[in-house]
């Protein structure tokens, strides 16, 4: 890969559940998850990306 873009910190409006039939963080395009109590944790894909730039 040569680059990727990055557009979506978060999904306000969909926020995370543990019940994946409630989970509407599972349409987010965002690198955290926001918790239903307005926390926000990060996903995979967070890491990923600070991996990423780190090494360029």
């Amino acid at each position: 890969m040569d680059s990727a873009f990055w557009f979506t910190f978060a999904g306000y409006n969909l926020p995370h559940h543990p019940d994946p039939r409630r989970d509407l963080d599972l349409a987010s395009y965002g690198v955290v998850r926001v918790l239903e109590d307005g926390r926000r944790e990060p996903k995979e894909v967070f890491g990923a990306l600070v991996a990423a730039y780190a090494a360029s």
